[in-house]
């Protein structure tokens, strides 16, 4: 983000503070709605231009001390007017606590929302988080050198995921051609990403890391058998495919994780577990003959062997 989008936040903080002006829509702020796993059950929207945030993720986090306070950037009186300062020592800095977060595990789990270029602030280098369509914030931040986010609860608006509208929310841009789009994910241009949600305890697959020439993370490889020949659930899903990359498991990021860190979260998840997948375009399709080996009990190896779940 730009320095006159981070003086634009620090103007709008200003003796207002945050949140919509008084002749501005109020909504409900602060709801912290989960599901059994403690992760976001719905839809995180901006209070001012109702932009939708962040869908159906994010650990509830309680915290506390300094680990509770955002930093609020306030343009100081002598800037009124001036052109846009560039310094970080040109903004005067206020705290405001706040019990309750969100913690999202990367800007790969997010809809709508932008940070700021790195800033030093009281607490250390950061980024400011906020909405991207009218730059309401900073709702959040983002600490140096980690992926995740951390979201203010009461300075959102929780929505049930219902009431979500796909066409409204996010509607393309004037003059874009849907063909055109379909034919980037077709290249191998775009991903796209899928939800599959499993009651049983071995979904039989297997994983292993996926090359950095390929955007690392990791992946599907091949699926197993469940024993007695049979195909496993991960199989019988007819979605999967080798190559697909596992991002979220139960709305928690894979970002950073190796593929034994990303085993241990499938394994230690409580069932029903809904694994987020994602895919490059230009894959083989669905249909096709997958890969299938003996089904091995899965142990924690030294090696970059690829072991079942």
């Amino acid at each position: 983000m730009s320095d006159s989008l981070l003086r634009a936040i620090a103007v709008r903080a200003a003796d207002a503070g945050l949140g919509p002006g008084d002749g501005e829509q109020r909504l409900a702020l602060g709801g912290r709605d989960v599901d059994a796993h403690g992760v976001n059950s719905g839809l995180l929207r901006c209070p001012r231009c109702l932009s939708r945030l962040v869908s159906k993720c994010g650990e509830l986090r309680e915290l506390h001390g300094a680990d509770a306070k955002l930093w609020v950037p306030k343009a100081p009186a002598s800037d009124a007017g001036a052109d846009v300062a560039t310094a970080d020592d040109a903004y005067d800095w206020a705290e405001a606590e706040h019990q309750w977060w969100w913690l999202v595990g990367s800007m790969d789990d997010v809809d709508n929302l932008g940070l700021s270029r790195t800033v030093q602030t009281p607490r250390g280098a950061l980024k400011l988080a906020m909405c991207c369509e009218c730059q309401y914030g900073p709702i959040g931040h983002q600490l140096d050198d980690d992926p995740r986010v951390w979201l203010g609860c009461s300075l959102l608006h929780q929505q049930d995921a219902s009431l979500a509208d796909n066409a409204q929310d996010f509607p393309l841009p004037q003059g874009v051609d849907l063909g055109m789009l379909q034919r980037m994910i077709e290249s191998g241009m775009a991903t796209i990403q899928f939800h599959v949600t499993f009651d049983e305890q071995r979904l039989g697959m297997c994983l292993a890391d996926a090359s950095p020439e390929s955007g690392g993370g990791v992946q599907v490889v091949a699926f197993t058998d469940m024993g007695d020949g049979s195909s496993g659930p991960a199989e019988r899903s007819g979605k999967i495919q080798a190559g697909d990359k596992l991002s979220r498991i139960n709305g928690k990021s894979t970002a950073g994780l190796e593929y034994t860190g990303v085993l241990d979260m499938v394994i230690e998840a409580t069932r029903p577990v809904t694994i987020t997948f994602e895919r490059r375009g230009g894959s083989e399709p669905a249909d096709a003959a997958q890969p299938r080996v003996a089904h091995d009990q899965w142990k924690h190896p030294s090696t970059s062997a690829s072991p079942p779940s």
